[in-house]
């Protein structure tokens, strides 16, 4: 895709790049190599294996960019389906949530690119945000109990319930360690690997999951962004919306009022209650905040690497 120079941009003297080519690069080890040689000038995501070496190269910059032109405060999130079961249990809810392994996830899957979240609303959204919240460790000796009183007992052959994670192929590497997880407690998970749009289309307009996962990002308020996913009005055939399926008219109440109230530190508490409840009641199961790196060449200048105007005043060493 070749963008060329709006001469009529209604800011004035801007873009200052005659020309902007957007090459699809579908392999990232590719996209790489494209980067280091000089053929590519930004890279959007970094694969985690390749990090070291790029800080180490002194014509490449990468920088840490915890928003981008989709939001900001991003959460990969396992999105679990209540209208079924066995997610209609709190008790598998929270063995799950034991079972998973976050600090492996974030080590081997992330390379360490973001935190381990405590749940719905990021640590980073710090005035509407509390650590107050109720813990799931890594605990697989917690597991299985929770499984036994859920009625999920093991079977002969160690097995106590099958679930179908339904993911797109960008999360491969996050479903097989999680499949591995709960294979340890019991849990058999069959993967289904779709291309995004295909998974999107599955998991939140025909509902047809066991377990999901999504990246859902946000604003600079939780109205904008995570409110979408608790309302019980939000559970729609639309991406991105309510996907759990989860209903909860005190949730509903405290976002209305907090979506509608001014001073910051009324709405701070109602926000702060909500966590509460949605952490004991774990509707979905939050991963990993994520902040990815951005890498880009040292003669291009003022990117915006965290905004939707990433180009705007973009402009090259030797050309202004």
């Amino acid at each position: 895709m070749v963008l060329t120079r709006n001469d009529d941009y209604f800011k004035g003297g801007l873009p200052y790049l005659d020309r902007v080519i957007f090459k699809v690069i579908p392999q990232p080890s590719t996209a790489v190599l494209a980067l280091e040689q000089g053929e590519a000038d930004y890279l959007w995501t970094i694969p985690g294996p390749d990090i070291r070496r790029l800080q180490a190269n002194p014509n490449i910059v990468l920088a840490r960019a915890p928003a981008g032109p989709g939001g900001s405060f991003c959460i990969d999130t396992l999105i679990f389906n209540l209208r079924r079961p066995p997610f209609d249990r709190l008790e598998v809810r929270q063995a799950f949530a034991h079972a998973i392994n976050r600090q492996q996830l974030l080590e081997q899957v992330y390379f360490n690119q973001g935190r381990i979240a405590t749940g719905p609303i990021a640590s980073t959204m710090a005035w509407a945000y509390t650590p107050d919240v109720t813990r799931y460790d890594h605990s697989p000796e917690r597991a299985p109990a929770l499984l036994d009183g859920a009625g999920y007992r093991p079977g002969p052959d160690g097995k106590r319930l099958k679930v179908v994670f339904v993911h797109a192929s960008t999360y491969a590497r996050t479903a097989e360690v999680i499949r591995d997880n709960l294979a340890r407690v019991g849990v058999e998970v069959e993967l289904a690997t779709l291309e995004f749009n295909a998974a999107v289309e599955r998991v939140f307009v025909r509902a047809d999951f066991h377990l999901g996962i999504a990246s859902y990002c946000n604003g600079p308020d939780p109205e904008i962004g995570v409110t979408r996913m608790y309302l019980s009005t939000n559970i729609k055939p639309i991406p991105f919306s309510n996907g759990a399926g989860y209903v909860n008219p005190r949730i509903d109440e405290l976002f209305a009022r907090a979506a509608t109230t001014v001073d910051e530190g009324a709405r701070a508490a109602m926000y702060h209650e909500i966590q509460r409840i949605l952490t004991r009641e774990v509707p979905y199961w939050w991963l990993i905040e994520t902040e990815g790196y951005r890498a880009f060449r040292k003669e291009v200048r003022d990117l915006r690497i965290w905004a939707g105007d990433l180009l705007e005043r973009a402009w090259r060493e030797g050309t202004r």
